[in-house]
């Protein structure tokens, strides 16, 4: 044992623990002190004098003494014990031994705390402890010689080093009653176990009221009850404030305020499914490429020369794009007539479609001749999907039909021109539909907060990044929302983002200028995730500008982490699914009905991968739709066939989810320098990015010339059969006691 810091104030002359020990431990012993009565105390002990703000008129003095001491100890093995506390040992014939004492239990002499602080040292090599300590002798003992991950109290012995690099995210502060509560189980919630000796045990001699009482004499009812509500909404699964037939509570707990339900061993074992048992911090983590990166320009040799940069010619261009037809979706009567009067034209219900020309008309209005004009909602709620998102997190989005389409043709291009001076929209060739009028940029007063106090990822976050520290989208974005991340970049990056970045969140990767592209870097952190014991990791772009959750025909910004979490618990409902992510909010229309979440499709920029996935990235350029394709074809027993794969109602092993409930606003990837728009896309062009894909996956893939570029465009449809499977054992039951633990509100003004 390094260290013994024994917390202290108003007690210079009444040093139970301290006098209890004996003298060959005072050379270990740290007194912690408030800097107000330092020189009180005269015991040949080293001391930790506290910071002069932190003292009795602090409401959370406490807390925050407990923090130091844990920051003290962070690289150590330490104990910290309360002041006021006298050991014993139980006798062994309560645990099936002979017995080797006249009476139940003796208080401790020298041997018996050497040999309990010796026992405890060792416990603490064990893998699955972290933290240990003896009971209290009130407590009636279990007839084994310990209990693992249960309560701890009054007396901790600590290994800092097992979560030195998640003490900084731990809520050491948040409250003042309970905080030993809070802390005990935020360390098993994170895969951290304890171990509470039943052997040996202490008496708490304030409790007994033999010494005056120190910090707790002005206790109120009201300030307990309002910390244990806040530890009930940090771990609500597993605490519950108990209460009586008329809604008071029940007596009994701390200072006989009221009773608290604690599943200590649930909150354990929810951890061993949900994170790693032991999580090294990154910089201890050693990587080592588990796979040979695979560019496959190999590959595209087979089919055709690969050349670097190379561009085919433009395909021969038609003589006229004309005539051309748009669609103009209008979304409600006002805007009807609105658009009449803008286009000088007069229009009817019963004659949507029309060839526009110059010539106005007199008194331009609109006719409505459809008994009933405004339709039905459409809605999502029948879908496979949403049946499955059931008891989940509260969402809707039933779309709205436009009130009327008008489908209009332009002979010529001077019409078009004519078109959009008048409406004053930008009008393309490539996309024939617009809405009219044309909506106006957001500013977004509300944003989503989760009501919950836990709401980081489970699951780490990393951001691939590359000659991007001074914009760093995806950084300022995560920092902004307080969700912890990784930086990975290549060694000629390291001084840009040192001086913008906090030094222990950035990874170097052991290569620069590979030219193998983003796909070897993700592989890395794959490894590194895998390495540090987690069952999925996030992989992020460097572009992403925010985050906005789509519910009840709208899409708000987030305020926290608390949908990420949500999309977590969801995936992890399911064994097939080794590849999930986030929709673009630009592929969404906010008045049309979405599910939840879509399967089966591609994946990009947001991703949460499994780490026992039987996929990798691979290719130097579109390499996630790559892996998106090789999860949705794989089939142990029938390979994908494009020829019969209707015939034979065949469906694959894996599901991709793409979440809609959550989407990422993206920068478009070719618009900021930096990434591979600079080492890729600026100098080669689109074509080989899209011949690659064409080649690897020709049955699905086909490179197309559009929007004045090489495209790719994708087949997914032969992978709608492919079914999600629970993983076993789950029962859709348990799903409210999952995500629906996180309940969001929305909050105005809320970064203000």
């Amino acid at each position: 044992m390094d260290r013994i810091f024994i917390p202290t104030v108003n007690r210079p002359n009444d040093q139970i623990t301290l006098n209890g020990l004996p003298k060959s431990l005072w050379n270990k012993v740290t007194l912690v002190v408030q800097h107000w009565e330092r020189k009180k105390y005269k015991f040949d002990v080293d001391y930790l004098v506290l910071p002069k703000e932190v003292n009795l008129s602090d409401y959370y003095c406490l807390p925050k003494s407990r923090k130091i001491i844990y920051e003290e100890g962070r690289n150590l093995k330490y104990c910290v014990i309360d002041d006021d506390l006298v050991f014993k040992k139980r006798n062994q014939r309560r645990f099936g031994l002979p017995s080797d004492m006249e009476k139940s239990s003796k208080v401790c002499d020298d041997n018996d705390i050497l040999e309990m602080f010796d026992t405890f040292t060792k416990w603490l090599d064990e893998k699955d402890v972290t933290m240990c300590g003896p009971s209290q002798i009130q407590n009636i003992p279990s007839t084994t010689l310990f209990r693992s991950n249960t309560s701890i109290c009054g007396c901790f012995f600590i290994n800092g080093k097992d979560f030195n690099h998640i003490l900084d995210d731990l809520p050491l502060t948040d409250i003042r009653y309970g905080e030993d509560v809070l802390f005990n189980l935020s360390l098993l919630s994170r895969g951290y176990g304890n171990r509470v000796s039943q052997r040996y045990c202490f008496d708490n001699h304030s409790i007994k009221g033999k010494i005056e009482e120190g910090v707790w004499k002005d206790t109120k009812f009201n300030d307990v009850y309002k910390d244990h509500k806040k530890l009930q909404n940090y771990f609500p699964q597993f605490i519950k404030i108990l209460l009586d037939e008329k809604g008071k509570r029940v007596k009994g707990g701390f200072r006989d305020f009221g009773k608290l339900r604690i599943e200590w061993s649930k909150c354990y074992k929810y951890s061993q499914n949900n994170f790693p048992k032991k999580v090294l911090t990154h910089n201890d983590v050693k990587v080592i490429e588990s796979t040979k990166y695979d560019t496959l320009i190999n590959e595209v040799n087979e089919v055709e020369k690969y050349e670097l940069g190379f561009q085919p010619p433009k395909p021969p261009i038609k003589k006229s794009v004309y005539p051309f037809t748009l669609k103009v979706h209008i979304w409600s009567r006002g805007d009807v007539d609105k658009f009449c009067e803008t286009i000088s034209k007069n229009l009817s219900s019963d004659k949507p479609n029309f060839v526009y020309n110059s010539k106005p008309n007199k008194n331009p209005k609109f006719t409505e001749k459809r008994k009933n004009p405004f339709v039905k909602r459409t809605t999502h709620k029948e879908r496979i999907e949403s049946q499955l998102w059931k008891d989940t997190v509260e969402y809707w989005n039933d779309g709205w039909k436009s009130y009327i389409t008008f489908q209009i043709t332009f002979n010529n291009e001077k019409d078009l021109i004519h078109f959009t001076k008048l409406i004053k929209i930008r009008v393309s060739l490539n996309i024939p539909y617009i809405s009219f009028p044309q909506r106006k940029p957001k500013k977004w007063k509300y944003w989503w907060v989760c009501k919950n106090k836990n709401v980081n990822p489970k699951y780490p976050i990393y951001v691939v990044s590359k000659n991007r520290g001074d914009s760093r989208l995806t950084i300022k974005c995560l920092e902004r929302l307080k969700i912890p991340y990784y930086v990975v970049i290549e060694p000629q990056n390291y001084g840009e983002y040192k001086v913008v970045i906090d030094k222990k969140k950035i990874l170097v990767l052991p290569y620069s200028n590979s030219g193998d592209g983003v796909g070897r870097s993700r592989n890395w952190v794959w490894d590194h995730s895998k390495s540090m014991g987690f069952k999925r990791h996030w992989v992020m772009d460097d572009n992403i500008v925010d985050f906005h959750r789509l519910y009840g025909n709208r899409k708000l910004p987030i305020g926290d982490g608390g949908m990420f979490r949500v999309c977590e618990e969801f995936v992890d409902r399911f064994k097939n699914v080794p590849i999930s992510g986030l929709q673009y909010d630009f592929f969404t229309v906010d008045k049309l009905p979405y599910p939840p979440f879509v399967r089966n499709c591609r994946i990009y920029s947001v991703l949460l991968i499994e780490n026992n996935s039987p996929f990798r990235w691979r290719g130097r350029y579109n390499e996630d739709t790559i892996m998106s394709l090789d999860c949705l074809k794989y089939n142990s027993k029938t390979p994908f066939d494009i020829k019969n794969y209707k015939q034979t109602n065949w469906s694959g092993d894996y599901c991709t989810i793409q979440f809609n409930c959550l989407l990422q606003q993206k920068s478009p990837t070719q618009k900021l320098g930096g990434g591979n728009s600079d080492e890729f896309y600026f100098k080669e062009g689109t074509y080989n990015k899209s011949k690659m894909l064409e080649v690897v996956h020709s049955d699905v893939s086909k490179v197309k010339y559009m929007y004045n570029r090489y495209h790719h465009m994708v087949n997914y449809l032969p992978f709608k059969n492919n079914k999600l499977k629970l993983i076993d054992g789950y029962d859709p039951k348990d799903n409210k006691s999952e995500t629906d633990l996180f309940e969001f509100m929305r909050v105005k003004d809320y970064f203000k």
